[in-house]
């Protein structure tokens, strides 16, 4: 299932307001929940204006995971994909301060958004890791030509997190569509949700396909504009997509580790 915040009479950032009877976490945390869809979170004219930069630094997109898949800003499993950890990490206070130059003030509307989540709780960028980033499925890339893998983004999460009681009702993934594809490109959730005792299912290499659930998924639809929630251990997927045009999406996850949310990516 996949519900709009108009449903729970929450209204969309800016003026977003996590009231104690309109809880949006703990409304994700439910089973019957795949994902939330938060409309208007990012108007027109501001993804036009994203839009057109991305393109501008186009010279300067580094390498996805798989052929034709780019992005702008670290992206930890892209780096994982490569076996660059360090540069990851060396990296990070670089590349958030690219994004801040080039997409100024977004890193901390995404701060603000997710503390009114938190209500009010202390939203930090995670130490030594990137903040927000974009990513970028080009039209032709791989991505588009087949669904993407079944997976949880447990990757970046430490094994004690995993390991410790409640994990997947702490760790949230985001995805804003900044530009959608001509046809296809949404994302299919499971009910499935990461479990330590079945370790081995979950959490299969990170580009390794998980064994597709028995139930059918959720087709979550991406709009441009509309942020996208859902809860990092459940299983999800990207849908092939046609056309020509490129789908790019803001990617960050917020995650409760020793007792602070942290942002990152």
């Amino acid at each position: 299932m996949a519900t709009t915040l108009s449903a729970l009479n929450i209204p969309a950032f800016p003026g977003f307001s996590a009231a104690d009877d309109h809880d949006l976490l703990k409304f994700l945390c439910r089973q019957d929940v795949g994902a939330v869809v938060i409309p208007d979170f990012m108007s027109p004219d501001e993804l036009r204006t994203i839009i057109d930069k991305i393109y501008t630094l186009k010279d300067e997109w580094q390498p996805g995971a798989g052929p034709g898949d780019y992005t702008i800003g670290n992206v930890w499993y892209a780096y994982i994909a490569f076996d660059r950890v360090d540069d990851y990490h060396a990296r990070s206070a670089l590349s958030r301060a690219y994004m801040e130059w080039h997409f100024p003030g977004l890193e901390q509307r995404i701060l603000d958004f997710c503390k009114a989540m938190v209500k009010g709780e202390d939203v930090i960028v995670r130490p030594g890791w990137g903040g927000p980033a974009f990513v970028n499925f080009t039209f032709d890339s791989e991505t588009a030509m087949e669904n993407g893998q079944l997976h949880t983004d447990h990757d970046g999460l430490p094994d004690s997190f995993l390991m410790s009681p409640n994990a997947d009702d702490q760790a949230f993934s985001f995805v804003l569509p900044i530009q959608m594809p001509d046809e296809g490109g949404n994302l299919n959730v499971w009910t499935d949700v990461f479990s330590p005792d079945e370790w081995e299912k979950y959490t299969c290499g990170s580009f390794e396909d998980l064994d597709a659930p028995e139930q059918e998924p959720t087709e979550v639809v991406y709009q441009a504009g509309k942020l996208v929630a859902l809860k990092s251990l459940r299983i999800h997927q990207i849908k092939r997509f046609q056309g020509s045009t490129d789908r790019i999406t803001l990617n960050f996850r917020l995650t409760r580790l020793n007792g602070i949310w942290n942002v990152w990516f």
